[in-house]
């Protein structure tokens, strides 16, 4: 939500509606953060609007709201949590079914980005891996169905996934994406029936391959490529899906050993949904969004941003 705020712009600064009752300089001002004060000039202008005492604000989005709030849920049961340094993780390892968890309520037009990643893992017989990790750009139930259903049968849930890395399972097009969208078919039990590789965009951007994170002590064949550093490439790829009425587009970051890349705006793909009768007409209208893993221990999501507004953690 977007709360109304006054906004004054002259030669010597910007200025917001804060507290509902004072004017504030983005400059000098000093903002509580977590108990610390902060130069209001030292904060993206997404956090300081995200202030809970400013009227302005845009909505922050935590980890924990997404877990509480993201009631749309498939794979594996009670696998989604939070990673031990507070970031939205999927925690189970599945070999055949996607793992997905999307937002409450449908919208026509929105835009999503996430930093992809994958923490060593911490658990016992779960490997190291370079499977999939994806944000879900659109899902529809079949005939356009919306809960609740009736009987409490639920219909097959549709999903466009803008995905990084390759699955183990299913054909040869599927295990050799390293970037694309895959249309996902998730049967009325949660379980995955059908994956189709849609948009093939390997060749739109230039990244390594390798494992996600790595643990050499755990494991021995951690990379593919032998001067790839052990860790593993810890800094992710960003992934950013804007969608509408027309279609959806995504841009990805390429791979990084240590840290989160810019989008490479030469990677777009799209899919325009008057193209296929079936997208049409699932996806035109008001769809879900969110996150997904397949058979990637640990897939994990930060640096996350709902229609261009960053999670943030400010404090009144």
């Amino acid at each position: 939500p977007i709360h109304s705020s006054p906004l004054i712009v002259n030669t010597t600064g910007v200025y917001v509606g804060h507290g509902g009752k004072e004017i504030h300089k983005i400059d000098t001002t000093q903002i509580s953060q977590g108990g610390v004060s902060v130069q209001a000039s030292q904060l993206p202008w997404s956090k300081y609007r995200g202030a809970a005492n400013n009227p302005g604000r845009v909505d922050c989005t935590t980890t924990t709201q997404i877990l509480n709030d993201f009631s749309l849920e498939f794979g594996p049961l009670d696998s989604w949590g939070s990673s031990a340094t507070g970031h939205l993780q999927t925690q189970k390892n599945d070999l055949h079914h996607f793992s997905g968890k999307a937002s409450p309520t449908p919208l026509t037009t929105y835009s999503l980005e996430a930093n992809l990643f994958a923490t060593t893992a911490e658990l016992l017989n779960v490997k190291h891996d370079d499977d999939v990790i994806g944000l879900i750009a659109a899902a529809a139930y079949e005939n356009n169905s919306t809960p609740p259903f009736e009987n409490n049968s639920t219909p097959p849930l549709h999903l466009i996934v803008a995905q990084r890395g390759g699955q183990s399972q299913g054909n040869s097009h599927i295990l050799t994406l390293h970037w694309g969208f895959v249309h996902v078919e998730i049967n009325g039990n949660g379980n995955t029936s059908s994956k189709i590789v849609t948009f093939n965009g390997n060749h739109l951007l230039n990244t390594p391959q390798g494992y996600w994170s790595c643990d050499t002590s755990r494991e021995r064949n951690c990379h593919f490529d032998p001067d790839t550093p052990v860790t593993g490439y810890q800094g992710g790829s960003t992934v950013r899906i804007e969608k509408d009425a027309n279609g959806v587009s995504a841009f990805a970051s390429p791979l990084h050993t240590s840290t989160p890349q810019p989008l490479d705006l030469n990677s777009r793909i799209h899919i325009d949904w008057s193209s296929n009768s079936q997208f049409s007409q699932l996806f035109t209208g008001q769809t879900y969004y969110g996150f997904a893993a397949f058979s990637q221990a640990m897939a994990s999501f930060r640096n996350i941003k709902f229609n261009g507004v960053e999670g943030c953690t400010i404090e009144p």
